[in-house]
């Protein structure tokens, strides 16, 4: 049995001063804001299977952004949900798979949201993959990164409606 602990930063982002990450990015700010680590996206693209789909989970921080309608997400590790139903064109997280990925995530770690492949089909959300993204996933700083290990591609996308995260900055 899978417990869900929920904490206060789920519900409550901490606060980003937002005139000096204006200054920072030399821009306004009324968006949402990705900031990952790339050998996050190097890992998932390294460990993908050509043939099916795979998933899992994204873990790290949740801001919101002083002065502005900006959230900033901040992802830091990846971890994949081993024992999911996969083929060509789905991945499912089976009751294992979340199984699996509670075992290595840290009490002290947030879920900021999930990850899977499209393997040579492109970066966007599906009709499923957004009711995911809606059920599972609706904050408006929880995030979805679709991948295409083929293309070498990748997007991100945030709350309940899907939306594409124009503004993602990767950390070396």
């Amino acid at each position: 049995m899978i417990r869900w602990k929920e904490l206060d930063d789920v519900f409550h982002p901490s606060t980003l001063p937002g005139d000096e990450l204006a200054e920072l990015l030399g821009r306004s700010l009324n968006s949402m804001i990705v900031v990952a680590e790339s050998k996050i996206l190097e890992s998932i693209f390294q460990t993908s299977d050509l043939g099916n789909e795979v998933g899992g989970v994204l873990l790290g921080t949740a801001h919101t952004v002083a002065n502005s309608n900006c959230f900033l997400t901040y992802v830091n590790r990846a971890v994949k949900a081993e024992g999911s139903e996969r083929s060509a064109v789905h991945v499912r997280f089976t009751s294992q798979a979340w199984d699996a990925i509670k075992s290595v995530v840290k009490d002290t770690e947030t879920i900021v949201g999930w990850y899977h492949t499209h393997p040579g089909l492109g970066v966007f959300m599906s009709g499923t993959d957004r009711r995911t993204q809606r059920y599972f996933f609706s904050r408006p700083w929880q995030v979805s990164l679709v991948l295409d290990p083929k293309d070498q591609e990748y997007r991100f996308f945030a709350g309940e409606e899907s939306a594409v995260v124009n503004e993602v900055i990767l950390l070396k």
